[in-house]
């Protein structure tokens, strides 16, 4: 090396290799910490942390959160809240279709669990009570 002019070379490269395998330890240290940090326990706390595995549930805890916040954001406007109760309805509109198609002791045990529970119905639910039951 030293013959060719290459030996500062190698010495910088040698370097930047041992920053590299020391920056990779600390990611995978952040990485692990974080995860503990999502499960509410200390990161030595960790069994056999894989970070291709637990990644996805500090993204999935990520998610959650912001989803809450972006909740609370809408509900603070009146179009807001409108587009809360048509993500709702758009939760809810598979059991909606089921109950447009069900019969008329469904329908009924639907109503009375509703009332039950003190459960606002949305309006396409109120249009699907009013359709006729299906024949037993």
């Amino acid at each position: 090396m030293d013959s060719l002019g290459l030996a500062e070379y190698q010495a910088e490269l040698d370097e930047i290799e041992q920053q590299t395998n020391t920056l990779a330890k600390r990611e995978k240290q952040l990485h692990k910490t974080m995860l503990a940090r999502v499960r509410g326990i200390e990161s030595d706390d960790l069994d056999d942390y894989y970070s291709y595995q637990q990644d996805s549930e500090v993204d999935n805890a990520v998610k959650r959160r912001k989803t809450v916040h972006e909740d609370e954001l809408l509900a603070e406007s009146e179009l807001g809240q409108l587009v809360l109760k048509l993500r709702q309805e758009k939760e809810d509109l598979l059991d909606t279709v089921w109950l447009a198609a069900s019969t008329k002791q469904i329908k009924e045990l639907w109503g009375k669990v509703a009332e039950l529970l003190n459960d606002e119905q949305t309006q396409l639910q109120r249009a699907a009570l009013t359709i006729a039951p299906v024949e037993e």
